[in-house]
Order: C-alpha cells, then structure tokens, then sequence
C-alpha cells in the first residue's frame, strides 16, 4: 500500500487494475481457436479501417475555422455541401439522411 500512497491512487483503483491485468494476461495467452472470440482477438474497434473523408477532412476543419472567423454561422448542410463538393465521388452515393448522419 506504500505504493499507492507514494502515487495518489486509492488502493481499491490499484486492485481493480491488477484483476483486470490478469484477465488481460490470461485470454492474450490462450491459443486461437478457428473462431476466435472476440476477447481473444484484442483488437481495437474499427482498427485498420480508413474513411472515405479522410482526404479532405483537413480542408473541411479549414472550411469551418475559416467561415468562423469571419463570423458565419456554419450549418451541418453547409459542411455536407462542401464535402460533396471536394469529394462528389463519394459524397454523392449516400442518401441524405446519410450525410447528415
């Protein structure tokens, strides 16, 4: 317990670290199987996966600082507007309720 005290954590937090730790050691040990469960996977959700945005992402942040500054109100339909503008490709084979989501 001098540990925690020496770094301001509540012990009962350091106990729920190490269970948890131990979990963690023991599914990451385990052999796949053919269908491996998720938990032995121990992946991130959506890791791996790029957005089809991310091109033009920066300039829609640059978009929307820049209307901003000049003091625009800047809508959701405006942001949709200049995506599908940038990148019609992709924008444009979305429904509307899909583009607003």
């Amino acid at each position: 317990m001098a540990f925690c005290k020496l770094r301001g954590i509540n012990p009962p937090t350091l106990q729920t670290w190490e269970r948890k730790l131990m979990k963690l050691v023991e599914v990451s040990s385990r052999q796949g199987t053919t269908t491996p469960s998720r938990a032995s996977r121990l992946i991130v959700a959506g890791s791996g996966r790029v957005s089809p945005s991310t091109p033009i992402e920066d300039a829609l942040v640059t978009f929307v600082k820049d209307a901003r500054r000049e003091e625009q109100i800047v809508t959701r339909d405006m942001i949709v507007r200049k995506a599908t503008d940038l990148l019609p490709d992709v924008m444009e084979s979305k429904s509307y309720d899909a583009q607003m989501s």
